[in-house]
């Protein structure tokens, strides 16, 4: 299970470290001036942050699996959505739908690799 979130983890972080690589290319192809540019990646940082509200509340009432599972359906989709952006209005709601839905997806990823790590911290002393 622990290699199945590790290869979700590296894809979804992917999105999120490449755009600012790629933010010349977006900005040719849809002609897109350097504003309209940082508001793309603003907004997709600010969606970051707002998205741990929900995240939170979300947690205290299903289990880390099921927060985990919904986060990387909403992330996938939107992703997925942003391939086939018309023009700013539609790049900017798939953007901030990506990044609210990342801590949904990216606290649990991290609180099960600590379980993990510490129970192996654990049999580790014990012996």
């Amino acid at each position: 299970m622990y290699c199945v979130l590790l290869v979700a983890y590296s894809l979804m972080a992917a999105d999120r470290y490449l755009f600012p690589f790629l933010n010349s290319d977006v900005r040719k192809e849809f002609g897109f001036s350097v504003p309209t540019i940082g508001l793309l990646s603003t907004i997709f940082t600010l969606g970051l942050g707002i998205g741990g509200l929900p995240t939170g509340y979300l947690l205290s009432r299903f289990s880390r699996k099921t927060v985990l599972m919904l986060g990387i359906a909403i992330f996938s989709g939107a992703t997925m959505l942003t391939t086939v952006a018309a023009g700013f209005w539609t790049m900017l709601l798939c953007l901030a739908v990506t990044a609210s839905a990342w801590p949904c997806w990216r606290h649990p990823c991290l609180r099960s690799r600590q379980a993990i790590s510490s129970s192996t911290a654990r049999r580790r002393l014990v012996r």
